[in-house]
């Protein structure tokens, strides 16, 4: 029986019994397992994007431009299977957006942006100076703008938009470090209290720390439903926040499916799997499933739903995420007896 269908079918559990100590979710493995490795990942990647940027710009080629596409798409699906991670670090000045501020339907980072290569400021090139600048241009939606379309073809190292290309690279470099040694920090709180929850001053308990974690993954599966896929079946035109031939939708939900079947993996399945074994399996595959789907989608969406058979592949991912979405929420949390509830992510 597919995972939807089983929503509709199943009868939701909606109490269940608090854990005993050792039934409740590891939330050191959690950080051993999956946050520190997936920062580190971040961390990398967007090293990796800003040597080539450099090396782009140092010496402009076809092959260094597509090189550095590469590694910007890399840097994406690294940020993608971190998504989910709406608490901690990521929530502090500003980070989220400031890295990615994306879905943009407003066109916010293609005006922004406009408006600093037409201005050339300098001071934002600086040491710092990108702290006060508009998060619209400082992260990877800038760098798609940035290598993407006709202009990108001509790079000129010694141009204006070749040297904001290597600063908005640092930044993102220099974010995604941040992040890294943030999690990985000995008296950082949040670090603290994976280890021991017990301890921490922010939470009561593990069962509640993990109900931030879950509640960071149901939001996150409704935000990628009903920002990034619903609004482009309702209108193409939709898509077009995406830098033309840079569609990131694809990428980024199959990277985020990566990483929160990772997290519910390491946190959940293990005392799911005590209680309730049935659900631990239909968990497993449910995020297969929707991961598979995912993973068909073509870019850019906006002409994959002019298709019938790529329309069709995106309102069953819709209907996937939805599904994965309230198995979480109403067959999950119960069984586990843990809370869901709002964060940065849900938006207004």
């Amino acid at each position: 029986m597919r995972f939807v269908s089983a929503v509709c079918l199943c009868a939701f559990v909606l109490a269940g019994p608090a854990f005993a100590d050792d039934r409740a979710p590891s939330t050191g493995a959690a950080l051993a397992d999956h946050l520190q490795p997936r920062h580190a990942a971040l961390r990398e990647a967007a090293a990796a994007l800003e040597t080539a940027a450099a090396d782009a710009c140092a010496a402009p080629s076809p092959q260094a431009l597509a090189t550095l596409r590469e590694h910007l798409s890399a840097t994406w699906a690294a940020w993608g299977a971190l998504e989910h991670v709406a608490y901690g670090p990521i929530e502090q000045y500003n980070r989220r957006f400031r890295l990615a501020f994306w879905p943009d339907p407003r066109g916010v980072v293609a005006r922004d942006l406009a408006e600093v290569l037409a201005e050339e400021p300098e001071d934002l090139l600086a040491p710092n100076g990108f702290t006060f600048a508009s998060v619209a241009v400082q992260g990877l939606p800038a760098l798609d703008r940035l290598t993407h379309g006709r202009q990108a073809e001509a790079l000129d190292g010694a141009g204006y938009r070749c040297r904001l290309l290597v600063g908005v690279a640092g930044n993102v470099a220099t974010i995604a470090a941040d992040l890294d040694a943030a999690w990985r920090v000995d008296d950082g709180a949040w670090p603290a209290a994976f280890r021991d929850p017990a301890e921490a001053a922010m939470v009561r308990d593990a069962g509640q720390l993990a109900g931030i974690v879950l509640t960071g993954m149901s939001s996150q599966l409704r935000a990628m439903r009903d920002r990034r896929l619903l609004p482009v079946l309702e209108d193409e035109a939709a898509a077009t926040d995406d830098a033309a031939g840079s569609d990131r939708t694809p990428v980024v939900v199959a990277a985020s499916l990566d990483g929160m079947a990772e997290a519910f993996s390491v946190l959940f399945r293990p005392p799911l799997e005590t209680v309730d074994p049935e659900l631990a399996g239909l968990m497993t595959r449910a995020f297969a499933q929707t991961r598979d789907t995912a993973s068909g989608l073509t870019a850019p969406l906006s002409a994959a739903v002019g298709d019938p058979d790529g329309r069709a592949a995106v309102e069953r991912l819709a209907t996937q995420l939805q599904a994965l979405n309230q198995l979480l929420v109403e067959r999950v949390a119960p069984a586990l007896d843990l809370s869901v509830g709002f964060n940065s992510l849900d938006g207004d």
